[in-house]
């Protein structure tokens, strides 16, 4: 990005950082550091004193004219950014908690995505991944969410619970429009103001990069506020009220899948009553729809063909589901069919006598069911995997869906892949095959089937065909036991069946990026299939790397010389 740099360009707005502090003495060097580091030069730092009694003010006297000092009596890290906001001359605001820090290129970042999506001084706010760390810098987690998922919808921002409030970037003006953030509040102000700028018209728009940090310690508000299950029980049931029948169903296919997915978004954390208040909403529905689940006729194709225990043991576990399967298929070879006849002749079952999944083209075309599942023989399904997946499919309105499982002794929560996640099942996959149901008459429908051009791919590929544009139901209850591991998928395969869909077209710089950090030298398939559909500017930058690889090695030899 060209003139960054310039102490004043019009092109480049200027940016405010305010920090407010409360007795930070521990942390605020580090988070001015982190402002007056920042790559982007167009900006002012504020810093308000909210009536600290410690060394706060001796810390900031120090950096004299670095930065803007104000102080005021303690009211709250609220009456802080608010005289922050009123006192900056910045035509964009950014807030950063004195015991929090920035990465160099926070503010660099979020102006060049303005600029180069021409987004510059409109009702969009910008914000990022963050990563979190402990009292003494140690870095915890990074936390990420899915770019496409959260920008289909502004309200995604705080329904995924996705914005940090230090990796915002908003327009000055916005403030002007909604007000500034509300003093009465000490835990939820924030996501106040956020919801009441969606509600504005703002557009929230997620940078998939990394950018701030955030500190987890003992003081930290939600650590120490007593008013944090008062304030946040009464904010998020007041929100989730607020959405009318027709918003909730675009954003979430239907009223259950609403309720149902904030429920798990907030299961085990504070908010007791929001939890309550959406269980209740969602079991409602499913009462409502119980005929209909329990008549329900259901397939599922075993596939098998190495341990005739494996089948025995899951197809015990199938002929046991509360809410019954109507026909049972075993895909296998002649050869395991005629070794383990006696036990297969007994079951009542359809053999299939072949291994490769391209055959059930054809059960899915003519079996007479509603919902068809794949069990790979060994795994074990709970007695109520069926009735608990079926009761949700129908009550959400929603195609496909899938369970956490347990596996070795561990449980693998998987269940959290939930919504429009076409983007993470493009690079990687948490979700099991043996966990998944599809609903018959949405893949006749939509004409989907497997692929007999790929191979270990065929239920994965099947998988991403189905998500197009429909949102996935994860159930996070696990709902299988695993005793296979899962098959290798080869993901260049993947990648070159759907790079020249049209419906990827917007996710071509992902795939850049993904090719650019999976390239490796002595692969050679990968290195002709990544160079083959990656763009001439990554073609470029795998060039660079491999240059600066060679003069590495070169270095390394003239030393050992």
């Amino acid at each position: 990005m060209k003139n960054l740099n310039n102490n004043y360009n019009k092109k480049y707005p200027k940016v405010s950082i305010i920090i407010p502090v409360y007795n930070g003495e521990n942390y605020l060097s580090y988070a001015i550091k982190s402002a007056l580091r920042q790559t982007y030069s167009n900006l002012e730092i504020i810093v308000v004193n909210d009536g600290s009694t410690d060394k706060t003010a001796k810390i900031c006297k120090k950096y004299k004219n670095k930065i803007k000092y104000i102080e005021k009596e303690n009211g709250g890290v609220s009456s802080a950014l608010n005289i922050g906001i009123q006192n900056m001359t910045g035509e964009y605001f950014s807030w950063l908690s004195h015991d929090d820090l920035y990465y160099s290129n926070k503010i660099e970042k979020e102006i060049e995505y303005l600029i180069n999506n021409n987004l510059l001084n409109t009702k969009t706010i910008v914000y990022s991944n963050f990563s979190t760390i402990d009292a003494k810098g140690k870095l915890i987690s990074n936390i990420e969410f899915n770019t496409y998922d959260v920008n289909k919808f502004s309200d995604f921002s705080l329904l995924r619970i996705a914005v940090n409030g230090l990796s915002l970037l908003i327009p000055k003006f916005a403030f002007d429009d909604v007000g500034l953030f509300d003093t009465k509040l000490s835990c939820v102000q924030d996501y106040k103001l956020w919801f009441k700028m969606i509600k504005n018209n703002y557009k929230f728009v997620h940078i998939p990069e990394i950018l701030v940090t955030t500190r987890v310690h003992s003081k930290t508000v939600t650590n120490t506020s007593a008013k944090v299950k008062i304030e946040g029980n009464k904010f998020w049931i007041e929100l989730l009220k607020s959405y009318s029948i027709n918003e909730i169903k675009k954003m979430y296919n239907s009223e259950y899948m609403y309720y149902y997915s904030i429920y798990n978004l907030f299961n085990d954390g504070p908010y007791n009553e929001v939890i309550d208040f959406c269980k209740k909403n969602y079991m409602r529905i499913e009462k409502e729809n119980q005929k209909i689940i329990n008549n329900s006729r259901i397939c599922v194709v075993i596939y098998s063909n190495k341990n005739i225990e494996n089948l025995k043991e899951t197809y015990n576990s199938i002929i046991n589901q509360s809410l019954k399967f109507s026909y049972i298929y075993v895909l296998c070879s002649k050869k395991f069919a005629d070794k383990n006849s006696d036990y297969i002749k007994n079951l009542n079952v359809k053999v299939i006598l072949n291994d490769d999944l391209s055959e059930c083209n054809q059960i899915i075309n003519s079996v007479k069911a509603d919902y068809i599942s794949f069990v790979k023989a060994g795994d074990v399904l709970a007695k109520d995997k069926n009735k608990i997946q079926i009761t949700k499919m129908i009550s959400s309105k929603l195609f496909v869906s899938h369970t956490s499982y347990n596996c070795c002794n561990n449980f693998f929560d998987s269940g959290y892949l939930n919504g429009y996640i076409t983007q993470t099942l493009l690079f990687n996959s948490e979700i099991n095959y043996s966990t998944l149901i599809f609903d018959l008459k949405f893949l006749k429908k939509q004409n989907i089937s497997f692929d007999n051009n790929l191979k270990n791919e065929k239920l994965h590929s099947l998988l991403i065909e189905s998500s197009k544009n429909n949102y996935l139901l994860g159930i996070r209850e696990p709902l299988v036991t695993i005793n296979n591991y899962p098959e290798k998928i080869n993901y260049e395969l993947i990648y070159s069946k759907y790079i020249k869909d049209i419906y990827f077209k917007e996710y071509k710089k992902i795939f850049n990026n993904y090719q650019l950090n999976n390239y490796n030298k002595k692969d050679k398939f990968r290195k002709k299939e990544l160079i083959k559909y990656c763009s001439f500017y990554t073609k470029i930058q795998l060039f660079c790397k491999e240059i600066k690889k060679l003069i590495s090695i070169i270095i390394v030899k003239i030393r050992r010389k």
